[in-house]
């Protein structure tokens, strides 16, 4: 199975316009107030996958750009699902924001909307989302605790990597306290 390169990026995975539609996304999430936001990642929120879809986004992810034949040759199934099983996924992957579909002569060729590391982070805040409205401080206590467990070097990575303040760079609850006593 040969993989592709992307036209526009030297890398194979996401292309410059999907890294753009993330940073905006996060852009608008970190910039909107809460009932704002809640709406916003309503509309934003990933579609769940099934389990043929996820193999033919899988695929897309790997090559960049692919046709209905080449994706149904490198599904990795006994037997392969037919050729138009695998279009009216693609076609509804089309419809559901996954894929983008463009036609060179008589042929469709898909290519994914956003790579498969903004799909993981938009569904991993969604499923966040989720937890905490449907279970309020049980949720977030559950989050904490589990942030407690962690290996501080790679919740300090991770902080870093998200631009998330460090512990020491929030001020204490205690400490806005004691400024508003001395007022």
């Amino acid at each position: 199975m040969s993989t592709t390169r992307c036209s526009r990026c030297a890398h194979r995975g996401a292309s410059h316009d999907s890294l753009s539609r993330l940073t905006a996304w996060r852009e608008r999430l970190e910039g909107q107030g809460t009932s704002e936001m809640v709406d916003e990642e309503a509309r934003q929120t990933p579609p769940h996958l099934g389990e043929l879809e996820q193999a033919i986004m899988e695929i897309l992810w790997q090559r960049c750009q692919a046709t209905v034949r080449e994706v149904t040759k490198a599904l990795p199934r006994t037997p392969p699902p037919a050729y138009t099983t695998v279009a009216t996924v693609m076609t509804r992957l089309v419809e559901k924001g996954m894929l983008i579909r463009s036609r060179a002569g008589k042929v469709d060729h898909y290519r994914p909307a956003y790579s498969s590391e903004e799909f993981s982070q938009r569904a991993a805040v969604a499923a966040v989302q989720q937890l905490v409205r449907a279970h309020g401080d049980v949720a977030l206590a559950q989050f904490a605790a589990a942030l407690e467990r962690a290996d501080p070097d790679r919740v300090a990575r991770l902080r870093a990597r998200y631009h998330l303040p460090q512990p020491d760079e929030a001020q204490p609850a205690d400490q806005e306290e004691d400024h508003d006593e001395d007022a």
